[in-house]
């Protein structure tokens, strides 16, 4: 697994059973190269388990979360899964040299490791109100696979603008063209002129 490091202010009341470790956290600070403003965690750790009963604050650049999750050290490269509301998330902060986005809405994902190499995030998403790059979007639905070199949308991943759906997947490569396989139903094409893919 990845050594973590981190330099974090923490205000922890923890409760010692036979087998377990619980409690609750409120920190701040840096986590490996992650941003935390202000985050309040439940937490119960036991065989290598760490559980979070509630995951609720403000991370990575300023984004809310609303949540809860766990992480798994008992293999040799960690896995952790969050299940959460977010607000104005961006993947930018997160994931290195990606792409500017401002995400809202719920998202399931499941991850391994830690380390920026061989991160690998598999998401289902439901969003509302947010943009990825310069397109804005009303809904996306859909499931994605993410590295620290692309974005895979999974077949079928539906984005609404207005009166317009598009249903779509393939790779967005963050050092190269986007590709994608799209079918476009077009209510009403001014809406997104010089807005989403049309120009």
């Amino acid at each position: 697994g990845v050594k973590l490091h981190g330099i974090l202010d923490i205000n922890a009341t923890v409760r010692f059973g036979r087998k377990e470790i619980s409690g609750t956290l409120n920190t701040a600070g840096k986590f490996l190269q992650y941003d935390i403003e202000n985050l309040m965690v439940g937490f119960s750790f036991a065989n290598k388990y760490l559980a979070f009963d509630t995951v609720y604050g403000s991370v990575l650049g300023g984004a809310a979360i609303d949540g809860s999750g766990d992480i798994d050290f008992s293999g040799p490269t960690e896995v952790y899964t969050l299940d959460a509301d977010i607000r104005n998330f961006n993947l930018d902060n997160l994931v290195s040299n990606t792409f500017v986005s401002d995400l809202t809405g719920r998202i399931n994902l499941k991850g391994s490791s830690f380390s920026s190499a061989k991160l690998k995030l598999n998401i289902d998403a439901d969003l509302f109100e947010s943009s990825f790059d310069r397109y804005a979007l009303h809904t996306a639905k859909g499931s994605m696979f993410i590295t620290t070199d692309s974005l895979v949308l999974i077949d079928p991943f539906k984005i609404t603008y207005y009166e317009n759906t598009f249903v779509g997947s393939g790779p967005i490569v963050y050092r190269g063209p986007i590709n994608l396989n799209v079918t476009a139903d077009l209510g009403n094409l001014d809406r997104f002129r010089n807005k989403l893919f049309i120009s």
